[in-house]
């Protein structure tokens, strides 16, 4: 039946279509009408395929001449984005070459690393140089379950160093000295490391150089007769002498000299060999010291000014420093301490690190070197002045892995000063709690009760309020003790009450 909207052939009604009528919005087949796109036909603004439009700048659309991301340009071979006379194999940026290394005639700019590697072609070789290990270290300042997580981290970073020996393929691990924090540590330090030298079954060597903390003397775990030394695998080697040598594959050459003593004034690079003529062989330098650039630090074992170059290593290694730290960064072979892959106190700047260094193909190019982070602990000190700063101390995520020097600052009435001491309580622990913080050290001779402040005890017993009275006497003479006391009486009475 007919009803409103429903249309019919040839019946006219009012605002219903027929065949052949245009009616507008609607497509006809074979109708051009305003506004609708047909194929083959040209509109002003319009792309059409296979239409060039010259001198038109549009988004996604290429012109020659002009380099944009995506777009190819005659002459240019491009690996993702590309810029002129630059090669660029994984990242790159201004100034650097192939693989990240320095372009001729540049200089590296601090905090500039190479992201990835692309072809192994380009890399003569690679290597990891850390220090400092310090295994057996005490830190007794420290409760002794925190002394205990301390202690441990510096053997479980020893076997993130060695996996990352494992991830980069190194052809050498170089460990700069002080691996031991004494030269006869006990045996669960020197044992453990020889656990995880064993269980790799390595061609790579990796050497091990005595620092003026774990001297090779006699009875050390370095002499000749110690079980450490004895049970080291084939690929460990020991640097036992001045003017110690190892070759490293065909084309590369490790010299090394230990300290043989707690101290000296002797120059132990220049125990080294120099570069004899024809030598072509990438040539590594290795030995513990300290250089000249720090100004006021005294001087162990020092090591001269330009020593790098003047021997003809191509990178020279060293161990002491506990910071991450590049000498001479203008000199033509890099000179590094990679600093202790754990630190060890407050104020170690840059410390967790190894150094992972490559060597071009192209010996005229300057071995690039890495930081690559191995730590895991964070040194930290903070004061805390307000209730407020404390209370965002307190909503850190996070401090699991953190050994926080806390020193307060602040005087407060009795409620905030409990809400203090149950904040100390939640971030250092306690035997019915989990401490928020991994190790906590509080410094507590500024936290202060209020002089005058009330301090209300929930209880009309005139025995707590002499006592109260008499604690405020000794305030003068021992304060941080009577506050404490003023307290642990509050706490008392309150649950009582």
């Amino acid at each position: 039946m007919p009803g409103h909207g429903i249309e019919r052939p040839w019946i006219e009604r009012p605002g219903i279509e027929r065949p052949g009528i245009q009616r507008p919005g609607i497509k006809r087949p074979g109708i051009k009408r305003p506004g609708i796109k047909r194929p083959g036909i040209k509109r002003p603004g319009i792309k059409r395929p296979g239409i060039k439009r010259p001198g038109i700048g549009r988004p996604g659309i290429g012109r020659p001449g002009i380099g944009r991301p995506g777009i190819g340009r005659p002459g240019i071979e491009r690996r993702g984005i590309e810029r002129p006379g630059i090669e660029r194999l994984g990242i790159e940026r201004p100034g650097i070459g192939r693989h990240g290394y320095r372009a001729k005639g540049c200089r590296m700019t601090p905090g500039r690393e190479m992201v990835h590697l692309g072809e192994e072609n380009d890399v003569a070789l690679k290597l990891l140089h850390t220090a400092d290990w310090h295994l057996g270290r005490r830190f007794s300042r420290f409760g002794k379950d925190q002394e205990k997580r301390l202690t441990r981290a510096r053997l479980q970073v020893v076997r993130r160093i060695l996996e990352q020996a494992e991830g980069y393929e190194v052809d050498a691990v170089l460990c700069a000295g002080d691996l031991f924090d004494v030269p006869a540590p006990e045996d669960v330090w020197w044992k453990g490391l020889l656990d995880e030298f064993r269980r790799r079954d390595w061609r790579r060597p990796v050497v091990l150089l005595p620092g003026n903390h774990d001297p090779i003397v006699r009875r050390s775990v370095y002499d000749a007769a110690h079980p450490f030394r004895q049970g080291l695998p084939g690929h460990v080697h020991v640097v036992d002498r001045s003017g110690w040598e190892l070759p490293i594959g065909e084309d590369a050459v490790l010299c090394a000299s230990p300290c043989q003593s707690r101290a000296g004034q002797t120059d132990l690079v220049a125990s080294l060999p120099c570069r004899a003529p024809g030598d072509e062989r990438i040539r590594i330098g290795m030995v513990h010291g300290q250089t000249f650039d720090i100004e006021g630090h005294e001087t162990n074992f020092p090591i001269a000014r330009g020593s790098a170059d003047a021997r003809g290593f191509d990178y020279l290694a060293l161990g002491d420093t506990h910071g991450f730290r590049e000498v001479e960064p203008e000199a033509a072979a890099p000179t590094v301490y990679p600093g202790t892959p754990e630190a060890m106190t407050f104020g170690e700047r840059d410390a967790g690190h190894v150094a992972i260094v490559f060597f071009p193909l192209d010996r005229r190019r300057r071995a690039l070197v890495r930081r690559e982070r191995v730590g895991t602990w964070n040194w930290r000190e903070e004061t805390c002045r307000s209730m407020d700063e404390l209370r965002r101390l307190k909503a850190e995520p996070n401090l699991r892995k953190t050994v926080l020097r806390l020193v307060l600052e602040m005087e407060l009435p009795m409620a905030e000063y409990d809400e203090a001491e149950r904040i100390l309580t939640g971030l250092g622990g306690s035997w019915a709690s989990t401490p928020k913080v991994g190790v906590l050290e509080v410094e507590r001779r500024g936290l202060r009760l209020e002089a005058s402040a009330p301090i209300d005890l929930a209880s009309d017993m005139p025995v707590l309020e002499a006592a109260v009275e008499r604690l405020r006497e000794h305030r003068r003479t021992r304060p941080e003790v009577a506050d404490r006391a003023l307290h642990h009486l509050y706490r008392l009475a309150r649950e009582q009450a």
